[in-house]
Protein backbone atom coordinates (compact mmCIF):
# COMPACT_ATOMS: atom_id res chain seq x y z
CA UNK A 1 0.00 0.00 0.00
CA UNK A 2 1.23 3.28 -1.05
CA UNK A 3 0.69 5.72 1.61
CA UNK A 4 2.85 8.97 -0.61
CA UNK A 5 3.88 10.69 2.96
CA UNK A 6 7.04 12.28 1.04
CA UNK A 7 6.57 13.94 -2.42
CA UNK A 8 8.40 12.82 -5.49
CA UNK A 9 11.59 11.78 -4.29
CA UNK A 10 12.98 14.28 -7.74
CA UNK A 11 12.26 16.88 -4.90
CA UNK A 12 15.12 15.98 -2.41
CA UNK A 13 17.77 13.58 -4.53
CA UNK A 14 19.41 15.13 -7.34
CA UNK A 15 21.66 12.87 -9.43
CA UNK A 16 25.62 14.63 -9.19
CA UNK A 17 28.69 13.37 -10.69
CA UNK A 18 30.68 11.87 -7.96
CA UNK A 19 34.48 11.21 -7.33
CA UNK A 20 37.10 9.93 -4.83
CA UNK A 21 40.58 10.73 -4.91
CA UNK A 22 43.25 9.21 -2.52
CA UNK A 23 47.25 9.21 -2.13
CA UNK A 24 49.39 6.42 -0.55
CA UNK A 25 49.92 2.59 -0.88
CA UNK A 26 47.00 1.85 1.60
CA UNK A 27 44.53 4.32 0.37
CA UNK A 28 45.03 3.55 -3.14
CA UNK A 29 44.54 0.06 -1.92
CA UNK A 30 41.37 0.12 -0.04
CA UNK A 31 40.00 2.34 -2.79
CA UNK A 32 40.35 -0.14 -5.55
CA UNK A 33 38.71 -2.82 -3.51
CA UNK A 34 35.97 -0.29 -2.60
CA UNK A 35 35.08 0.35 -6.23
CA UNK A 36 35.67 -3.34 -7.01
CA UNK A 37 33.08 -4.20 -4.60
CA UNK A 38 30.61 -1.39 -5.25
CA UNK A 39 30.78 -2.54 -8.75
CA UNK A 40 29.26 -5.68 -8.24
CA UNK A 41 26.20 -3.37 -7.13
CA UNK A 42 23.31 -2.63 -9.65
CA UNK A 43 23.73 0.81 -8.50
CA UNK A 44 27.10 1.22 -8.99
CA UNK A 45 27.73 -0.19 -12.13
CA UNK A 46 29.98 2.30 -14.43
CA UNK A 47 32.15 3.74 -11.48
CA UNK A 48 35.82 3.70 -12.95
CA UNK A 49 38.75 3.38 -10.99
CA UNK A 50 42.27 4.42 -11.94
CA UNK A 51 46.08 5.28 -10.54
CA UNK A 52 47.09 6.59 -14.15
CA UNK A 53 47.89 9.87 -13.83
CA UNK A 54 46.78 10.83 -17.33
CA UNK A 55 43.28 9.31 -16.79
CA UNK A 56 42.92 11.67 -13.61
CA UNK A 57 44.66 14.68 -15.17
CA UNK A 58 41.54 14.13 -17.86
CA UNK A 59 38.82 13.94 -15.08
CA UNK A 60 40.05 16.44 -12.44
CA UNK A 61 43.00 18.22 -13.92
CA UNK A 62 43.32 20.80 -10.58
CA UNK A 63 43.95 17.63 -8.72
CA UNK A 64 47.03 17.43 -10.16
CA UNK A 65 47.97 21.10 -10.29
CA UNK A 66 51.71 21.19 -8.29
CA UNK A 67 51.49 17.86 -7.24
CA UNK A 68 54.70 15.72 -7.57
CA UNK A 69 53.15 12.62 -9.83
CA UNK A 70 56.86 11.15 -10.90
CA UNK A 71 57.43 7.42 -10.18
CA UNK A 72 58.95 7.96 -7.04
CA UNK A 73 56.64 10.16 -5.58
CA UNK A 74 53.16 8.19 -3.32
CA UNK A 75 50.46 6.78 -5.71
CA UNK A 76 47.19 8.48 -5.76
CA UNK A 77 43.78 6.85 -7.04
CA UNK A 78 40.91 7.86 -8.14
CA UNK A 79 36.89 6.80 -8.40
CA UNK A 80 34.93 8.32 -10.97
CA UNK A 81 30.97 7.47 -10.96
CA UNK A 82 28.70 9.93 -13.46
CA UNK A 83 25.56 8.73 -12.21
CA UNK A 84 26.10 9.42 -8.61
CA UNK A 85 23.07 11.01 -6.71
CA UNK A 86 23.29 14.16 -3.93
CA UNK A 87 20.40 13.92 -0.45
CA UNK A 88 19.58 17.24 0.02
CA UNK A 89 18.97 16.30 3.82
CA UNK A 90 17.06 20.34 4.73
CA UNK A 91 14.56 19.58 1.94
CA UNK A 92 13.86 15.73 3.05
CA UNK A 93 13.60 17.07 6.23
CA UNK A 94 10.92 19.93 5.88
CA UNK A 95 9.04 17.10 3.93
CA UNK A 96 9.38 14.53 6.74
CA UNK A 97 7.71 17.14 9.37
CA UNK A 98 4.98 18.03 7.13
CA UNK A 99 4.44 13.97 6.81
CA UNK A 100 4.81 13.71 11.11
CA UNK A 101 2.48 16.92 11.72
CA UNK A 102 -0.40 15.60 8.53
CA UNK A 103 -0.37 12.56 10.68
CA UNK A 104 -1.13 14.17 14.05
CA UNK A 105 2.09 15.07 15.34
CA UNK A 106 3.00 18.12 17.09
CA UNK A 107 6.25 20.25 15.63
CA UNK A 108 7.67 23.58 17.54
CA UNK A 109 10.91 25.30 16.43
CA UNK A 110 13.24 27.49 18.07
CA UNK A 111 12.91 25.59 21.57
CA UNK A 112 15.43 24.39 24.18
CA UNK A 113 15.07 21.18 25.44
CA UNK A 114 15.65 20.48 29.15
CA UNK A 115 14.77 16.76 29.77
CA UNK A 116 13.36 13.56 28.83
CA UNK A 117 11.55 11.41 30.12
CA UNK A 118 9.62 8.10 29.14
CA UNK A 119 6.73 6.97 30.66
CA UNK A 120 7.07 3.46 32.36
CA UNK A 121 3.42 2.60 31.68
CA UNK A 122 2.65 3.31 27.68
CA UNK A 123 6.52 3.91 26.53
CA UNK A 124 5.56 7.55 25.12
CA UNK A 125 8.34 10.02 25.62
CA UNK A 126 7.40 13.58 27.91
CA UNK A 127 9.86 16.30 26.66
CA UNK A 128 10.26 19.42 28.24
Amino acid sequence: MKKQLLPAPQTFINRTPHMSFVQGEDHADFLRRRCELLQKEPLFEGMEFTTDVNKIQEWAPLLLQGRDTSPTAPPIACTKFEEGTDVDYGTLTKHLVRAFVAKGGRYHSLSTATSFTQDGVGGKWRVR
